[in-house]
């Protein structure tokens, strides 16, 4: 009996080599740059054929691109202000709306994405700036009716994005200084973003 195995080809999802494909971008523009990344190496990485990344990203840029929107797309816009606006007041959906901030900030990829943003993102200037308009401000703006039901956003204005201020502030004590971003090293940051946010909207803060 011919004990030799072959091994089918598994067939994935367009999904699914997409997120393959922004992976392995990921690791190869944190490695060597956005300029010396080559197509060939991110088809390599994935486990594709340069054809196979071209069926799904027509450049560099656009796979650039699908990553800076990789930043803010999961969760969904809409799922998260959802559960927000669903909570009893407004202690309780300030503490969900810091769980799913912080949450987002211990995960690897958020902290490899704005270091490229940050390292590389002078080399395409109008694809930050797109982003910035066109996917960053959507995202922030629509915590606006939100605040606004919950307190007011008298503290805020239209500086909706200082709600984000001291999660930011934890990314670069990261990206700079290298410090941890797990629970226990964010919890001051996170009681003292608490406080503050509980400030800004009408409430004191306990």
């Amino acid at each position: 009996m011919n004990a030799t195995v072959v091994r089918k080809r598994v067939r994935l999802a367009p999904a699914q080599r997409c997120e393959l494909i922004l992976d392995a971008a990921l690791a190869e523009f944190s490695a060597h740059g956005y300029a010396a990344a080559r197509i060939e190496d991110i088809a390599h990485r994935a486990g594709l054929s340069k054809a196979g990344v071209y069926t799904h990203y027509a450049s560099k840029e656009a796979i650039f691109e699908a990553l800076l929107n990789k930043l803010l797309r999961a969760p969904t816009v809409d799922e998260p202000y959802r559960e927000l606006r669903d909570q009893a007041g407004l202690e309780a959906a300030v503490d969900r709306f810091l769980d799913r901030a912080y949450a987002r900030l211990r995960d690897p990829g958020v902290a490899a994405i704005f270091r490229l943003l940050i390292s590389e993102g002078s080399r395409v200037p109008q694809l930050v700036r797109a982003w910035r308009s066109g996917m960053l401000w959507p995202h922030l703006q629509a915590h606006e009716p939100l605040l606004a039901r919950l307190g007011g956003a008298d503290g805020l204005g239209e500086r909706i994005e200082l709600a984000y201020s001291p999660v930011l502030h934890a990314l670069m004590q990261h990206l700079v200084f290298g410090d941890d971003l797990d629970e226990a090293a964010t919890a001051p940051t996170r009681h003292a973003h608490r406080r503050l946010l509980l400030a800004l909207l009408g409430e004191p803060a306990r």
